[in-house]
């Protein structure tokens, strides 16, 4: 990195494995050398000229999204959308591979509704097995520059800047970085981009914009990790949002960041960042995250030439890491009885595919839990009263529940699969999800 620099752009996609989600190593390959040399980079810049096998020597690979689907939906079963750039422009690309590491550039440009190849440079896709449709949080090209005249809005101090002027409780004329949607049948042709989660004036600062965001499913609901810049401090941290039909993003718990960046002694003490959904070991969530000691954009200023040592020498101030943070798996939420008084809740009609009954809870020292089956007028099932459930008192992501020692939903003889409440008895205990399905 040079002082003063602008974005270098030349950025690369590398690969690293893992058996426990720890402890990393980085294979060696030939697909792209540098100075001679084997390294663990997949697809990306290297400098050298170009040739048929080494299609990426000029290339910057930024802001890569890698989507594994059915081969069928693309005909490839590992699909990558990235920001291509050759030092002079960039374009939005895509290539596809058999096995996540040997990377071929797709012979069609992507389109992207009317912003044809434009698109933002920060993009998280997932599969959805449901659909069969790819499914792409992403930016607008256009979304910091509506309403907007470079001649009546001058850059402060005439040098440039990552913000643009914007009127308040104008949802059109935010001119701030926001989430946008858009979904695919096929990887290449894509629906046109569709605001769905946007920062306002009544909820934020003005100097907030939405960075990007990954979603999955938990349950019927969709749940994303939003990525919020602050300007003026220059630092980001990460917020959990979440939807029923994926256009009518909420954010949780009133914005309180999800993950934020730690104290200064740390590696993440300005930058946390999370791209992609949580990886499943045993009963936890590992989230991976990015993190930094240093600010967003000081250090790439260039022309401002900012008086920060950041933007004076990089090199001795910016670094950039991976991280894990974890929790316990669907841990996002939990309904919670507190001793004294013990607590009740009651679902609405559920038909339930399976006869078992798997649930996430965890129990205080000396509290318990108990489960409840009644019909659809809240009359209790035979059999399957509070007082039937076996008493449990435990920590677990996977507790099966039972009644006088019988583990089916409804007892033996009442049809499966009609429609029953579940009823739940918490005495200084947390419920944080249930699951129905049919293995003992």
């Amino acid at each position: 990195m040079h002082p003063y620099q602008t974005h270098p752009w030349k950025t690369r996609l590398l690969y690293a494995e893992s058996e426990d989600g720890v402890t990393f190593t980085k294979p060696l390959f030939d697909h792209v050398r540098v100075d001679g040399s084997r390294t663990n980079i997949v697809a990306g810049y290297n400098g050298e000229t170009p040739t048929l096998g080494n299609q990426w020597s000029q290339l910057g690979v930024h802001s890569s999204a890698i989507a594994i689907s059915s081969p069928a939906a693309s005909g490839h079963p590992y699909n990558m959308l990235f920001t291509e750039m050759d030092g002079q422009s960039s374009r939005t690309s895509c290539a596809f591979s058999e096995d996540g590491l040997h990377w071929l550039r797709a012979g069609e440009i992507p389109s992207i509704g009317r912003s044809g190849s434009a698109l933002g440079d920060v993009s998280t896709i997932r599969f959805d097995q449901r659909t069969g449709l790819f499914t792409q949080y992403t930016r607008h090209p256009a979304m910091m520059n509506v309403g907007y005249s470079p001649a009546s809005h001058p850059p402060a101090a005439g040098k440039g800047g990552f913000a643009r002027p914007f009127f308040p409780h104008r949802t059109d004329l935010e001119n701030r970085r926001r989430i946008y949607r858009s979904v695919s049948a096929d990887f290449i042709n894509w629906s046109e981009l569709v605001p769905v989660l946007s920062p306002t004036s009544v909820f934020e600062n003005f100097d907030v914009g939405y960075y990007g965001m990954p979603a999955w499913e938990a349950g019927n609901y969709t749940v994303g990790t939003l990525g919020v810049l602050h300007y003026v401090d220059n630092v980001m941290e990460v917020r959990l949002a979440y939807s029923h039909q994926e256009q009518d993003w909420q954010l949780a718990h009133g914005g309180t960041p999800f993950l934020e960046a730690r104290s200064a002694e740390n590696w993440d003490s300005r930058l946390v960042s999370i791209v992609s959904p949580p990886v499943q070991f045993g009963d936890k969530w590992f989230f991976y995250h990015g993190g930094a000691p240093n600010s967003h954009d000081f250090w790439m200023s260039g022309r401002q030439r900012l008086d920060h040592p950041e933007a004076r020498d990089p090199s001795s101030h910016v670094s950039f890491g991976l991280g894990r943070a974890e929790m316990r798996v669907n841990g996002l939420c939990s309904i919670d009885a507190r001793s004294p008084r013990a607590g009740q809740v009651i679902s609405r009609p559920l038909r339930l595919p399976g006869r078992k009954l798997t649930i996430n809870a965890r129990c205080r020292d000396g509290g318990g839990l108990r489960v409840a089956v009644l019909h659809e007028d809240g009359e209790p099932l035979p059999g399957r009263r509070f007082e039937n459930c076996d008493p449990w008192a435990g920590d677990s992501v996977e507790w099966r529940p039972h009644w006088n020692g019988d583990s089916n939903i409804v007892p033996e003889g009442m049809e499966a699969g009609k429609r029953v409440k579940l009823a739940f008895e918490l005495n200084d205990a947390e419920l944080f999800a249930f699951q129905s399905h049919d293995q003992s």
